[in-house]
């Protein structure tokens, strides 16, 4: 008998799809010795602080802040119907655990089961594809691409699932929208953040004025600086944030350094990132631009702008199919 624990984790909407991943995940982990099945729903609405519930049948755990009271107990009644609704009811063997995260829904899933070294996610799959699979099925596409452990995707009823191999995990492919290219079956993926980042990224040092700072905003109609300190990523300032320094009394433009301007807490993302997880991201956070780092180095800058392109971009990708 092993001694080690067997974690599951699946991501719930509290649709009908994550009504399937959660029975397929539940019979995961009883097949298992010492198991635990946690649920996460991803609020984006809530506090950055996540917070966990506990219902009938479930493991208590700690719950300690209201803001995401609404959120935990509609988890709560859900994750109570799901086991209610279960042929003989809930094993109690099993404990279940309900988590509602304040993040983008397939970070709070890869993070939860890196925190729980899970050995399994479960997620169901809603069988788009084109331009709709790319934005509405995008979480099952986030978790593929960033877990550690195995993926156990559930296709809809309708579809006709195909096993495949991505990295760690092991994906069930709805055939649907995919295309055969000598045998094998190929699918759409998100697009990387680089394909839509401005690569022509302008930096300032940290020690030059602000006036500068200006001068090169004005030149290439930008609003977003990356600041340098010896090379280093060190800042980032906007023009809002210069316009908001000069408003103070006693502040002259060419002798204030950058630096006394500029927010030191920068969004920073690889090159490789999903495109949806860095939209969610600015969305969640109201961040205006993500600096794009490879190996230490600024390589490029995505800001709402270019998030607009990228859209539109998808939108006529949607409609010419």
């Amino acid at each position: 008998m092993s001694s080690e624990r067997y974690v599951v984790v699946m991501g719930t909407d509290f649709s009908a799809h994550a009504t399937r991943a959660f029975r397929a995940a539940y019979e995961q982990a009883l097949s298992h010795e010492r198991a635990e099945l946690h649920v996460v729903h991803a609020s984006l609405t809530g506090s950055p602080d996540a917070e966990a519930v506990s219902a009938a049948h479930l493991g208590v755990v700690n719950a300690t802040s209201a803001s995401l009271e609404e959120q935990r107990q509609k988890l709560a009644e859900h994750l109570d119907q799901q086991l209610a609704s279960l042929e003989g009811g809930p094993d109690s063997r099993l404990k279940v655990f309900g988590h509602v995260v304040a993040e983008a829904p397939s970070l709070a899933i890869v993070c939860l089961a890196s925190q729980l070294g899970a050995s399994l996610i479960v997620m169901g799959s809603r069988g788009l594809h084109g331009f709709s699979r790319w934005v509405l099925g995008s979480v099952t596409e986030g978790v593929l691409r960033r877990a550690e452990c195995a993926v156990l995707v559930i296709p809809p009823p309708a579809s006709h699932a195909e096993t495949r191999t991505v990295g760690a995990a092991t994906h069930l492919s709805p055939s649907a929208g995919a295309t055969s290219n000598g045998g094998e079956i190929m699918t759409k993926s998100m697009p990387h953040i680089k394909k839509y980042m401005s690569a022509d990224v302008h930096t300032i040092g940290d020690e030059q004025p602000m006036s500068v700072a200006h001068r090169v905003m004005r030149e290439h109609r930008i609003r977003h600086l990356p600041v340098l300190h010896r090379g280093k990523l060190v800042g980032v300032v906007t023009d809002r944030d210069l316009r908001f320094v000069e408003t103070l009394e006693d502040v002259d433009p060419t002798k204030v350094s950058v630096s006394e301007a500029m927010t030191a807490e920068v969004y920073t993302v690889d090159p490789d990132i999903g495109l949806d997880e860095v939209v969610s991201a600015m969305a969640v956070h109201k961040y205006g631009a993500a600096v794009v780092v490879d190996h230490g180095h600024v390589v490029g800058i995505f800001t709402t702008v270019d998030a607009c392109r990228a859209f539109a971009d998808l939108l006529k990708t949607r409609l010419t199919q």
